[in-house]
């Protein structure tokens, strides 16, 4: 039975064999195969000038200024715009996320050849995503 990953702020259930760490700026869940990983890092402005919901917008903003595609998206309880891009040789798929007065980015990346490998696993666990705050 799959184990739910709880933060102070939101929770995840990893798909079968990806395994998260919690270094001190963020969640990584690696994949199986070791050669991928979901990071989720905490959105914070400390300027208080930016709540999660304009920080997602911004984040959309840039990546179109970039030329890049954004196409808005859902993460469980979560709303969010999704970004693709390819870069030094390594596959990104992004999601700028808020949920209330919650921020999260979430970077899937991997090598380019195994771009689209992992997009069923990836879909499960950010359908899990739960927000833990009272203010959705």
């Amino acid at each position: 039975m799959p184990t739910r990953f709880q933060t102070s702020s939101w929770s995840i259930e990893p798909v079968a064999g990806w395994v998260p760490d919690e270094p001190p700026d963020h969640v990584e869940i690696r994949a199986p195969t070791s050669d991928a990983s979901l990071r989720l890092t905490n959105f914070a402005d400390q300027s208080g000038q930016l709540d999660a919901r304009r920080w997602v917008e911004f984040v959309a903003h840039i990546s179109r200024l970039k030329k890049r595609h954004v196409e808005p998206a859902h993460c469980g309880v979560f709303g969010s715009y999704r970004v693709d891009f390819e870069s030094n040789g390594r596959w990104f798929r992004s999601w700028a996320l808020h949920a209330g007065t919650v921020g999260l980015d979430a970077t899937y990346s991997c090598a380019v050849h195994d771009a689209g490998r992992d997009d069923a696993d990836l879909d499960a666990m950010l359908d899990s995503l739960l927000c833990l705050t009272a203010a959705v």
